[in-house]
């Protein structure tokens, strides 16, 4: 990442371990933020989540939801079902909703970046605002912490985007919710 930070990522499809070695790593480095966001595929009827993404301090993890209840569902509800982890994301009302009324997830500590950023700083326009920007305001910066500046530029939704690679996804994935992290953190100090 831009700060140098080195964050590994791993895809989960089905029940690899994956979040086995995420949690495992959560817990050793006692850090009690998540980044937290996800993206939304649209069907017939109506949106659903369709990854997950969380990242801690060096570490992402992205699980693909396909409305199958898997054997690491059990773990993660009890993820999130933990008062002492804040979850933090940007707009993720809706997300919590569709997560519950998909996969019975419930988050009982999620936070708002854009309204932690408001509150802190008094400035009402940081709650309507994107990660870009959030990451930007908190950094008192131009450089969005770790986003690739071609999707920054371009406003690109890497999901419709056929030129990008599935390695540029995750990488776009990764920068994203790392940069939720990083800004979040950033507040809580």
């Amino acid at each position: 990442m831009a700060d140098g930070q080195i964050v590994t990522t791993h895809q989960m499809i089905h029940d690899d371990g994956g979040l086995d070695l995420f949690l495992k790593r959560f817990w050793e480095q006692g850090d009690m933020v998540v980044g937290f966001d996800t993206d939304w595929s649209f069907g017939e009827y109506e949106a659903q989540v369709s990854l997950l993404k969380l990242c801690s301090k060096g570490h992402c993890l992205l699980i693909k939801l396909d409305g199958i209840r898997y054997s690491y569902f059990r773990p993660l509800k009890e993820l999130f079902a933990n008062k002492e982890i804040a979850f933090v994301g940007v707009h993720i009302k809706k997300d919590l909703e569709k997560l519950e009324s998909a996969y019975g997830f419930e988050i009982r500590n999620a936070v708002d970046l854009g309204e932690m950023a408001a509150n802190k700083y008094k400035r009402p326009y940081l709650r309507a605002c994107g990660v870009n920007d959030l990451a930007s305001a908190v950094f008192n910066s131009q450089y969005n912490y770790g986003i690739p500046k071609p999707m920054r530029a371009a406003k690109v939704d890497y999901r419709a985007a056929e030129t990008l690679t599935e390695e540029k996804k995750v990488e776009y994935a990764t920068a994203v919710t790392y940069a939720i992290y990083k800004t979040a953190n950033l507040l809580l100090k």
